[in-house]
């Protein structure tokens, strides 16, 4: 293990920590003092473009197009021969999907009311941490990874860094503003989401290591 995946997995652990103990203070208050403050002031600006950005990032972490968009993005990875991302990317899918509705359950908040915030849609699921906030960051982070790691300077991957660093970055923002988290949920959703894209990362570099120390081991 290298001394940067070592770095990698020892933040990975720190947010993770981090998870827990909001974890266990969101369990037992619906929501904090704070989260309705900001709630309130994120509502109160109308900025058409980005309100329009933020309504499409949250439409992509509903089901069944985000699975949809999943499956297309890691099929093609997969079918231009990269085969460890493309696994991989399939076990973040996987990984967020279950443990986001593991924690839902056992944390069992309730969504913000809408007589305390705006809220554009009724949802009737449970509200830490977001699931979309966890989604976009395991797996499009882990897609912005590969972005960064991979490919080679070009204005392609230039504008595919501005988008999805974009997408992971504004995703707690839409969260809120459609009144369908706290920020605290989407805190939680950062923190356990960055926590296991960053044991994504180590397992890829661990795997990845291990394959270049195998093609230059010479057989006998």
């Amino acid at each position: 293990m290298t001394t940067t995946t070592r770095k990698v997995l020892i933040i990975s652990m720190l947010l993770l920590l981090g998870f827990a103990i909001l974890a266990f203070s969101a369990a037992s208050a619906p929501y904090f003092g704070f989260d309705l403050a900001i709630s309130k002031a994120v509502q109160s600006y109308k900025l058409p473009v980005l309100s329009q950005y933020l309504y499409v990032l949250n439409w992509i972490g509903y089901n069944p197009q985000s699975y949809i968009i999943s499956a297309v993005i890691i099929l093609f990875i997969l079918l231009r021969g990269f085969t460890l991302e493309g696994i991989l990317s399939l076990v973040s899918v996987l990984a967020s999907t279950f443990l986001g509705r593991y924690f839902k359950a056992l944390i069992a908040r309730p969504r913000p009311d809408a007589s305390l915030v705006q809220v554009e849609e009724i949802l009737h699921d449970l509200s830490f941490p977001s699931g979309h906030v966890l989604y976009f960051t395991v797996f499009f982070g882990f897609l912005l990874f590969l972005t960064i790691t991979l490919l080679h300077p070009s204005w392609k991957k230039t504008f595919l860094i501005l988008l999805l660093a974009s997408m992971v970055a504004l995703i707690g923002l839409a969260r809120v503003y459609t009144g369908n988290h706290w920020t605290s949920d989407v805190l939680g959703g950062y923190l356990l989401g960055g926590g296991l894209l960053g044991l994504t990362i180590v397992a890829y570099q661990i795997a990845a290591n291990h394959s270049q120390t195998a093609q230059r081991t010479p057989k006998h």
